[in-house]
């Protein structure tokens, strides 16, 4: 028998929720835009706040919600936000067809591995991550220039 989703953790919206998920994507979308248009070369060669990464390279693993280091040099500034735009276009179309039943089908998880992961998650719980992982990174770019206020920094939830 499927297990049910996991509540979500520290207030966040219901994952089995699709609307709001979806909204998620498309304010993850928005925020990277904006905040790439008032980048400038200088802040996003800046270090992070709390990574090894400089900030452009923060940008490309929200865009790619699994990127590395050397993904920023293909997908720069200048293509990271249409690939973040394909992706989620592609994770809706995914969510439409899932049935509720579906979205309850739960599978243990590797905890350690993200501050966001549980050690249960549903299809539902996996499908609202990448807009936890996007928001947490919001946090961590480097505060100084007109490029974060346009992000919805989120923490990490208590483990």
């Amino acid at each position: 028998m499927p297990a049910e989703h996991t509540s979500p953790p520290d207030g966040l919206p219901d994952p089995s929720d699709r609307d709001a998920v979806i909204a998620g994507y498309r304010r993850n979308c928005a925020e990277l835009e904006a905040g790439l248009a008032a980048a400038t070369p200088e802040w996003l060669q800046r270090r992070s706040a709390g990574t090894r990464w400089n900030n452009e390279e923060l940008l490309f693993d929200v865009a790619n919600y699994w990127g590395s280091r050397a993904g920023a040099r293909v997908y720069n500034r200048r293509r990271m936000a249409a690939k973040l735009r394909r992706l989620t276009s592609r994770l809706v179309r995914g969510l439409a067809k899932e049935t509720p039943a579906d979205l309850g089908r739960a599978m243990s998880f590797p905890a350690r591995w993200d501050p966001f992961f549980r050690a249960t998650m549903s299809l539902a719980d996996v499908c609202a991550y990448p807009t936890e992982h996007f928001d947490f990174h919001a946090g961590q770019l480097s505060a100084d220039g007109p490029v974060r206020q346009h992000f919805t920094p989120r923490r990490a939830p208590k483990k």
